[in-house]
């Protein structure tokens, strides 16, 4: 790693170690093994969705020419959400892709996810599944346009109301297509249900879930499948016993 990058990871370390709005919202990191090229983050879920009381292990790899180069990053808990992989982790969000900017900081990247979990981007999917799910039980109602226009933290208008109103408690969503000016209302019970329940299992929330779901993923785990492959199975087959036991036999 070069000089640069290494000084610029110390740093930012330690602003967000530092920062008391990042600890206040529930975001850490710690090197992995003191190894400053791993990161792990911890996010908290955001309040008042299916993510919240949950704890999200983030992995970032510095790579040698950080800051010119984004981090890369991935979920290492498992999550339900329009933009992040069920399988892998990864996760889809343009600042760490073609808008990133070496002004750009570890802290605008743990910001950027943590408001991303209160804001998807069913357009720009990196699971096709989940944002299926998300688009075809989406509730809606118009409210005042709002800016998407890059600030200085490199957080978009959106984005960046996103996480101030995680301190607030409220929640702000895009349209399928992704425009803007539109807030999500509680409503789109399948999905919020599917991700209450991996937030429970997987990021150790203590939220109550769906209790037909737990019977089914016993039932599969009856049959011979691991919990956690069969959580997968029966959320990608929305939860439909016997399409999930085609799925996973078939």
């Amino acid at each position: 790693m070069s000089n640069i990058a290494m000084t610029r990871v110390t740093r930012e370390c330690k602003e967000v170690a530092q920062a008391s709005d990042i600890t206040e919202a529930g975001i850490h990191v710690e090197m992995t093994d003191n190894n400053i090229t791993d990161i792990k983050g911890l996010i908290k879920g955001p309040d008042d969705t299916p993510y919240a009381d949950g704890m999200f292990e983030v992995h970032m790899s510095i790579p040698d020419q950080y800051p010119f180069e984004p981090p890369k990053v991935k979920f290492v808990t498992r999550v339900w959400h329009p933009n992040v992989s069920s399988q892998t982790g990864a996760i889809c969000l343009d600042i760490l892709k073609d808008k990133w900017a070496a002004s750009l900081t570890l802290r605008t990247v743990l910001l950027s996810i943590q408001a991303m979990m209160c804001a998807p981007e069913p357009s720009d999917p990196q699971d096709a599944v989940v944002a299926k799910q998300y688009i075809s039980n989406y509730p809606m109602f118009k409210c005042a346009p709002r800016s998407v226009e890059k600030s200085k933290t490199g957080l978009t208008g959106r984005q960046e109301d996103a996480a101030t109103k995680i301190r607030a408690g409220q929640r702000e969503r895009p349209m399928p297509d992704g425009r803007d000016g539109y807030f999500f209302c509680t409503g789109n019970e399948l999905l919020l249900a599917t991700a209450t329940y991996w937030t429970s299992v997987f990021a150790d929330s203590k939220r109550e879930v769906d209790k037909d779901f737990q019977k089914k993923v016993n039932r599969l785990v009856e049959m011979g499948i691991r919990e956690g492959e069969a959580i997968g199975v029966l959320s990608c087959n929305n939860w439909k016993l016997e399409q999930a036991v085609q799925y996973a036999f078939g």
